[in-house]
C-alpha cells in the first residue's frame, strides 16, 4: 500500500493533479467492487480518507507561499498515512509492530520523494536559467546573436521547403557613439535598454510573433 499512497501523493501534491470532487466516490466503488471489500466498512472509511488526503495535498500545493513546506508535507503525509494504516491494521488485524513499520517506511518514502523531486526541479530551473542566460543580451534582455542564427536557420529551411514569405529588418542607432563619448557608457545603456522596451512595445501591439534580437555591438539591434 505504501507504493500506491507515494503514487497518489506524487500525483497530488508534485504533478496537481486535479480530480473533481464527483469523480472520486464512483472511482472509489470501482475500486472496492474491483478487489471485492466493497462489504467492508474499514474500506469504506480507508475510500473517505483517501478522498481527504487527495484533496488536502491538492490545496496545500496551491499554496505556494506557506513557510517551511517540506514540514507541512510531512506533517499531511505522516497524518494522513498513519490514519489510512490504521484502517488497514483493524480491517486485517495487523499486529502493532507490523502498523508501525509500515507506517514507518512510509514516512521515509515520503522524505525521499520530496527530496529526489525538489532535486529534479532545482536542476531544471538551473538549466533553464542558464539556456536563458546563453540566448539573451542581459543588458536588455533581448534574444542575441546566438539566438537569432539558431533561429535563422530554421525559418530560412521552413519558408524555401513551403514556399512562405519571410521578412527580416536590421536597425542600429545613428551616433550612438556621440551618447557614449559625451554622456558615458552608463548612460549609452540606458538608452539601448529604452531602445528595447520601445521596439517590443511597438512589436507587441502590432504582432507578437515577430521577434527582437540584438546581433550586434553596442549600438546594433
Amino acid at each position: 500500500m505504501n507504493f500506491q499512497l507515494i503514487g497518489l501523493i506524487f500525483c497530488a501534491y508534485f504533478l496537481n493533479i486535479k480530480v473533481p470532487m464527483y469523480y472520486f466516490f464512483p472511482i472509489m466503488i470501482l475500486y472496492m467492487v474491483f478487489n471485492s471489500s466493497i462489504g467492508y466498512w474499514e474500506s469504506w472509511l480507508h475510500g473517505i480518507i483517501l478522498m481527504i488526503f487527495y484533496i488536502s495535498l491538492n490545496k496545500l500545493r496551491r499554496r505556494q507561499k506557506y513557510r517551511h513546506p517540506f514540514v507541512c508535507y510531512m506533517l499531511m503525509g505522516t497524518v494522513f498515512g498513519g490514519m489510512l494504516w490504521l484502517c488497514m491494521k483493524i480491517k486485517f488485524g495487523l499486529p502493532m509492530a507490523t502498523f508501525f513499520e509500515e507506517w514507518g517506511y512510509l514516512i521515509i518514502f515520503e522524505a525521499l520523494l520530496f527530496s529526489y523531486v525538489g532535486m529534479i526541479l532545482r536542476d531544471s530551473q538551473l538549466k533553464i536559467k542558464l539556456l536563458q542566460f546563453a540566448n539573451h543580451d542581459a543588458l536588455t534582455k533581448t534574444e542575441n546573436y546566438a539566438a537569432y542564427t539558431a533561429e535563422i536557420n530554421n525559418l530560412f529551411d521552413s519558408s524555401s521547403k513551403n514556399k512562405l514569405d519571410l521578412s527580416m529588418m536590421m536597425f542600429d542607432i545613428d551616433h550612438f557613439k556621440q551618447v557614449n563619448d559625451t554622456y558615458g557608457h552608463l548612460a549609452g545603456d540606458k538608452v539601448l535598454q529604452h531602445v528595447a522596451d520601445v521596439v517590443h512595445t511597438v512589436i507587441n501591439a502590432n504582432d507578437p510573433k515577430v521577434k527582437l534580437y540584438r546581433t550586434g555591438g553596442r549600438n546594433s539591434m
